[in-house]
């Protein structure tokens, strides 16, 4: 079973807030289909330590390749993008992946790309270190320890501190993270992204594997989905696999 978090009371929907970086202008305006969206401010700070490290939970089952899951035979693929200091974020991870996991990867039917979205900061650095977790296969576990520990600063001491609760080999971690290995992918991501269209987080662009492989964002027969809902919040990422499923079955 993945990891359980504790379950946050969840707030009204809020006035969502701008998530343009200051140097990208013009971006297209977002469709989104689900009804609650959380905007993000790239290149933020992070939120104060509020207490030690979650003890991290079970592995998941799914093959894992760098921040990729799910077989790379399976017939549709989901991209999310997303930043570790998204709440709806962290919601999404607790609450759909898991069922995504069981309904869809585990039998074969979907694979998820994942990608962290940051300019500057901590959260730039929470997001190499996530791709210097996928080196050792362990993307996935990665996110799930710092989205449960959401509210806790992510400096790189606490980074450092995550790659050793999951056991990885802390030496090759703390290297890849000092060295800023991933900083400029995870930065040039995000500038395509927005000027794409991409204006909030968490947003997942689902469809076709075999169209999916060809283009990047806004790929070609996608279907769009921006943030989570309040109530039911898997229902929409259901509805729009089993439509595609339904095309290549």
């Amino acid at each position: 079973m993945p990891p359980q978090r504790p379950r946050k009371k969840r707030a009204p929907a809020r006035r969502p807030r701008p998530w343009v970086p200051v140097a990208v202008v013009g971006t297209a305006a977002i469709l989104a289909v689900v009804l609650i969206v959380v905007f993000s401010n790239v290149g933020g700070g992070s939120s104060s330590n509020s207490g030690p490290a979650a003890t991290p939970g079970p592995t998941h089952a799914a093959a894992q390749s760098g921040s990729t899951v799910g077989s790379d035979s399976a017939p549709v693929t989901m991209v999310e993008y997303f930043r570790f200091d998204c709440p709806h974020c962290a919601d999404f991870a607790a609450e759909v992946e898991p069922q995504l996991e069981r309904d869809y990867i585990d039998t074969g039917k979907l694979r998820i790309e994942f990608h962290p979205l940051a300019l500057e900061g901590d959260i730039l650095n929470a997001s190499a270190a996530a791709l210097c977790a996928g080196e050792q296969g362990r993307f996935w576990e990665y996110c799930d320890l710092a989205f449960a520990n959401i509210n806790r600063a992510f400096s790189k001491k606490n980074l450092r501190q995550y790659a050793g609760d999951l056991g990885l080999d802390t030496n090759a971690f703390n290297t890849c993270l000092d060295s800023g290995k991933y900083k400029d992918q995870v930065v040039n991501t995000t500038n395509e992204v927005v000027k794409a269209g991409v204006q909030s987080t968490p947003t997942f662009f689902i469809g076709k594997t075999s169209d999916m492989n060809k283009l990047s964002v806004p790929y070609p027969g996608q279907n769009r989905l921006s943030g989570v809902q309040a109530t039911n919040p898997v229902a929409p990422f259901k509805t729009a696999i089993d439509q595609i499923l339904a095309t290549v079955q």
